[in-house]
Protein backbone atom coordinates (compact mmCIF):
# COMPACT_ATOMS: atom_id res chain seq x y z
CA UNK A 1 0.00 0.00 0.00
CA UNK A 2 0.82 3.64 -0.84
CA UNK A 3 -0.61 6.35 0.82
CA UNK A 4 -0.22 10.01 2.02
CA UNK A 5 -2.98 9.55 4.42
CA UNK A 6 -1.45 8.48 7.08
CA UNK A 7 -4.64 7.62 9.41
CA UNK A 8 -5.39 5.23 6.81
CA UNK A 9 -2.29 3.60 6.46
CA UNK A 10 -2.17 3.73 10.40
CA UNK A 11 -5.74 1.91 10.92
CA UNK A 12 -5.11 -1.25 8.02
CA UNK A 13 -0.67 -1.40 8.27
CA UNK A 14 1.34 -3.70 10.06
CA UNK A 15 4.33 -2.69 9.08
CA UNK A 16 5.22 0.74 7.46
CA UNK A 17 8.08 2.65 5.80
CA UNK A 18 8.66 6.29 5.35
CA UNK A 19 10.59 7.18 2.32
CA UNK A 20 13.01 10.42 2.06
CA UNK A 21 13.56 11.68 -1.36
CA UNK A 22 13.50 8.17 -2.59
CA UNK A 23 15.05 6.26 0.41
CA UNK A 24 13.98 4.45 3.41
CA UNK A 25 14.44 6.66 6.23
CA UNK A 26 12.41 4.40 9.11
CA UNK A 27 10.79 1.22 8.57
CA UNK A 28 8.83 -0.69 11.47
CA UNK A 29 5.58 -1.43 13.01
CA UNK A 30 2.80 0.71 13.60
CA UNK A 31 3.44 0.67 17.04
CA UNK A 32 6.99 0.95 16.86
CA UNK A 33 6.44 4.17 14.72
CA UNK A 34 3.90 5.69 17.69
CA UNK A 35 5.25 5.16 20.90
CA UNK A 36 6.72 8.15 22.04
CA UNK A 37 10.14 7.57 23.33
CA UNK A 38 9.13 5.59 26.37
CA UNK A 39 6.74 8.40 27.89
CA UNK A 40 4.39 6.96 30.15
CA UNK A 41 1.10 8.17 30.94
CA UNK A 42 0.04 7.00 35.07
CA UNK A 43 -3.62 8.33 36.41
CA UNK A 44 -4.24 8.10 39.94
CA UNK A 45 -5.15 10.26 42.76
CA UNK A 46 -1.69 11.97 43.62
CA UNK A 47 -3.44 14.53 45.87
CA UNK A 48 -0.76 17.23 46.41
CA UNK A 49 2.02 14.39 46.66
CA UNK A 50 5.68 15.17 45.64
CA UNK A 51 7.94 12.61 43.35
CA UNK A 52 11.13 12.52 42.03
CA UNK A 53 12.66 10.27 39.58
CA UNK A 54 16.41 9.17 40.10
CA UNK A 55 18.40 10.41 36.65
CA UNK A 56 19.39 6.76 36.33
CA UNK A 57 15.72 5.45 35.93
CA UNK A 58 14.21 8.69 33.62
CA UNK A 59 12.75 12.07 34.12
CA UNK A 60 9.27 13.98 35.75
CA UNK A 61 7.53 15.29 32.53
CA UNK A 62 4.57 16.50 34.67
CA UNK A 63 2.68 15.80 37.80
CA UNK A 64 -0.97 17.16 38.40
CA UNK A 65 -3.38 16.01 40.36
CA UNK A 66 -4.59 13.19 38.43
CA UNK A 67 -2.18 12.56 36.04
CA UNK A 68 1.79 11.82 36.09
CA UNK A 69 3.99 11.90 32.92
CA UNK A 70 7.48 10.30 32.69
CA UNK A 71 9.84 9.60 30.44
CA UNK A 72 12.30 6.97 31.19
CA UNK A 73 15.73 5.52 30.43
CA UNK A 74 14.25 2.02 29.63
CA UNK A 75 10.75 0.46 29.26
CA UNK A 76 11.68 -2.16 32.92
CA UNK A 77 12.05 1.16 34.65
CA UNK A 78 8.66 1.76 34.76
CA UNK A 79 8.27 -1.04 37.47
CA UNK A 80 10.29 1.56 39.30
CA UNK A 81 8.00 3.69 39.03
CA UNK A 82 5.01 1.58 39.83
CA UNK A 83 6.37 0.15 43.01
CA UNK A 84 7.46 4.00 44.16
CA UNK A 85 3.86 4.93 43.54
CA UNK A 86 2.44 2.04 45.27
CA UNK A 87 4.96 2.08 48.40
CA UNK A 88 3.73 5.90 48.85
CA UNK A 89 -0.14 4.02 49.22
CA UNK A 90 -0.95 5.75 45.40
CA UNK A 91 -3.82 3.57 44.14
CA UNK A 92 -3.18 3.63 40.33
CA UNK A 93 -5.66 3.66 37.67
CA UNK A 94 -4.23 3.44 34.40
CA UNK A 95 -0.83 2.98 32.92
CA UNK A 96 -0.18 3.45 29.13
CA UNK A 97 2.83 4.49 27.09
CA UNK A 98 2.32 7.94 25.30
CA UNK A 99 1.33 7.55 21.52
CA UNK A 100 2.09 9.93 18.61
CA UNK A 101 0.04 10.16 15.31
CA UNK A 102 1.82 8.25 12.67
CA UNK A 103 1.82 11.43 10.96
CA UNK A 104 3.77 13.15 13.76
CA UNK A 105 6.23 10.38 13.63
CA UNK A 106 6.62 10.73 9.66
CA UNK A 107 7.07 14.89 10.16
CA UNK A 108 9.29 13.69 13.44
CA UNK A 109 11.64 11.73 10.67
CA UNK A 110 11.92 13.58 8.11
CA UNK A 111 12.49 16.33 10.18
CA UNK A 112 15.60 15.23 11.64
CA UNK A 113 16.70 14.18 8.65
CA UNK A 114 16.97 17.58 7.37
CA UNK A 115 18.66 18.43 9.93
CA UNK A 116 21.05 15.55 9.99
CA UNK A 117 20.56 14.22 13.21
Amino acid sequence: MNSHLLSEVEAVADRVAILQHGKIAKIGTVDEMTNKKLQYEIQAEFREMLFDIPSEIGKLQSLSRGRLVVELVDVSKINWVIDSLRRKKVDIRVVKPIKISLEQSFIDTVTHKKEGV
